[in-house]
């Protein structure tokens, strides 16, 4: 297994290039301050920074660490090993196994900071991956819950097999989003799902679907019949985050295609985005959408690592967008067909996270008009058909209309069926039923049995409800929903998936050295990224501001870490420090006043803190 370390130290990137694309002399060699875990346990897998205080949580096998912001040790928590098989499910401390046990190791899965409850949540991959709460102030165990189902996050034994995402609130419970790959065992784990985070660390209801019962779950499982068509598939989390209403994970996937001119299919990987409403309990709100790069003809599909910025003054202008606006930077590699053992030529790239958005919603739109399928082979296994919410309308309608003495005048141009027996204006579009006055949606009489214009056309979709069994209704209730920005799905058409892909806006690529981690963030009001690659060189790249053409010129330098890691970066903060990891030490020092956390990993591609 590869090892990795976590260390803070400055770069000497002598040809690292400043925000305003001047060469910056080298900083004079100064000693580090560095800390290096147990020999023992092997790897350190995530590591956390609490913004508030500024302390270094790091979840290593069998331990986790608190550490000041000068790499002192103030808290050691152990975690394993611990007797354990794989096979055991449910784990041993739940029941009897008949599974050999043997001395198993605890590998760090996710580790979060829940700031609202001031507690560290720490998940392993011993028991089918159950987690500790840990205060953050010492890191005593506040709970740990492992006897139902739902306590069981994920039974992969790899660091980064699990990713997790924390939607606050102020007046309720948290949520945490889980997303994993399940290594062949969906009937045990939801690729993906919603849980309660509770204030009690001991409730009964932590890590309880956010919704459940006999027919849907705040989750969704891989199918079973998907592994009949692709044996191995899974889903590989990649990168999640937050925005807005809602919850975005960045993944592979496995799947089956048809080159140009062949009858037979072969299996290769696309990388996609998922995303889902914060507040969607039934998960009809999940749509995934392709993303990809190409520069000069050349394909990069494979999605080695993510982060999520602010544009920033001189990019926004660049990019026809707000300074505030979400920019999603992303590192792709060459083609689609390796996963595991990816090309050496790789491409950072943009996606305006707002671009993104309004693919989906086009496609949104045009599902609910009937058009096309719901395009996710994976999870519904043969081509279902977009449903039109105007055809339902009609269906239901026509289902609910009861006799009435007569067509009622509506003042509008088109068809308002109005069975009342007296004249009713109606203030917009809607259907009248019933012994009640009828409605039209404008100026001037109409009577006629449709619902009016195709509203989806506008983006619009009526929905009906009614308010009493068939045989009895003398109304019924009729809501305007808009498929706008903050759309959330109906139980139709749901899960969605967009066939076209987004393509993201290449800044540079690297054909002899495959980039495998970026972070990016605004300083002074550049946009500034920073790459780590496969041989370990930290390539940082900085938005020009006087560019010739004024669109997005990246100018890049590079500086050189002894060893083949794989940096994952954050910046931003005001404490001017690069903090980087790699090997099995850690160091923290300054570099060139802007400030950066890097963390290297070999075992890992991603690890934002």
């Amino acid at each position: 297994m590869w090892k990795w370390t976590c260390l803070v130290s400055h770069l000497l990137l002598s040809t690292t290039v400043s925000p305003l694309g001047r060469q910056q002399p080298p900083h004079p060699k100064r000693p580090f301050i560095t800390f290096t875990g147990e020999q023992a346990e092997g790897n350190f897998n995530h590591l956390v920074v609490d913004e508030r205080t500024g302390h270094i949580y790091l979840g290593a096998v069998n331990r986790i660490y608190k550490l000041s912001s000068d790499l002192k040790v103030l808290v050691t928590h152990e975690t394993g090993p611990d007797d354990d098989n794989p096979k055991c499910y449910p784990p041993r401390i739940v029941q009897t196994c008949n599974e050999p046990l043997t001395p198993t190791n605890n590998i760090n899965k996710m580790l979060l900071i829940d700031y609202k409850e001031n507690r560290l949540i720490a998940c392993g991959s011993l028991y089918q991956g159950i987690c500790k709460l840990l205060r953050l102030d010492d890191l005593f165990k506040l709970g740990e819950p492992f006897h139902k189902k739902e306590h069981y996050l994920s039974g992969v034994n790899e660091s980064g097999s699990v990713f997790g995402v924390i939607v606050s609130y102020s007046n309720m419970d948290d949520k945490l989003f889980i997303a994993t790959a399940v290594d062949g065992k969906p009937e045990y784990f939801p690729t993906i799902s919603s849980r309660k985070l509770t204030k009690n660390s001991e409730a009964d209801g932590m890590f309880a679907y956010v919704f459940h019962d006999e027919f849907v779950a705040s989750m969704i499982k891989i199918p079973s019949d998907t592994f009949t068509i692709i044996p191995d598939f899974d889903i590989y989390y990649i990168y999640g985050f937050s925005s807005g209403n809602f919850v975005y994970f960045l993944t592979l996937q496995p799947e089956m295609i048809s080159p140009p001119g062949s009858t037979t299919k072969e299996q290769v990987y696309t990388s996609k985005l998922v995303r889902l409403c914060k507040e969607d309990t039934a998960f009809n709100s999940y749509v995934e959408v392709p993303i990809g790069c190409e520069k000069n003809g050349v394909e990069y599909r494979l999605l080695q690592a993510a982060y999520l910025s602010k544009a920033g003054a001189i990019l926004a202008r660049s990019l026809g967008v707000g300074p505030e606006d979400d920019i999603l930077f992303t590192v792709f590699s060459k083609g689609q067909k390796r996963k595991m053992k990816s090309l050496d030529e790789s491409a950072l790239c943009i996606f305006v996270l707002k671009n993104i958005n309004d693919r989906i919603k086009d496609r949104l739109q045009s599902c609910y008009r009937g058009e096309g399928t719901l395009d996710l082979a994976w999870l519904k296994v043969k081509d279902i058909p977009c449903s039109s919410a105007i055809t339902n309308l009609k269906a239901q309608t026509k289902e609910l209309r009861l006799p009435g003495p007569g067509p009622g005048p509506g003042p509008g141009p088109g068809p308002g069926p109005g069975p009342g027996p007296g004249p009713g204006p109606g203030p917009g579009p809607g259907l009248g039923l019933g012994p009640g006055p009828g409605s039209g949606p404008g100026p001037g009489p109409g009577p006629g049995p449709g619902p009016g214009p195709d509203f989806l056309s506008l983006g619009l979709v009526l929905r009906v409800s009614a308010t009493a069994a068939p045989e009895n209704i003398s109304a019924a209730v009729f809501q305007l929903l808009t498929i706008d920005d903050n759309f959330c799905g109906l139980d139709m058409n749901a899960p969605l998936g967009v066939s076209s892909m987004v393509r993201g806006l290449p800044i540079f690529t690297e054909d002899g050295d495959r980039m495998t981690s970026v972070i990016a963030y605004v300083y002074k009001n550049h946009s500034l990224a920073f790459v780590g690659t496969k041989s370990g060189k930290l390539k940082k790249a900085a938005q020009s501001k006087n560019s010739a053409d004024n669109h997005n010129k990246f100018r890049k330098g590079s500086g050189v870490w002894p060893g083949a890691v794989e940096p994952a970066l954050r910046g931003g903060d005001e404490r001017n420090e690069l903090i980087e990891a790699g090997g099995e030490k850690m160091w923290r020092d300054q570099y060139n006043k802007q400030a950066v956390e890097v963390v290297w990993s070999m075992e890992q591609p991603l690890m934002v803190i």
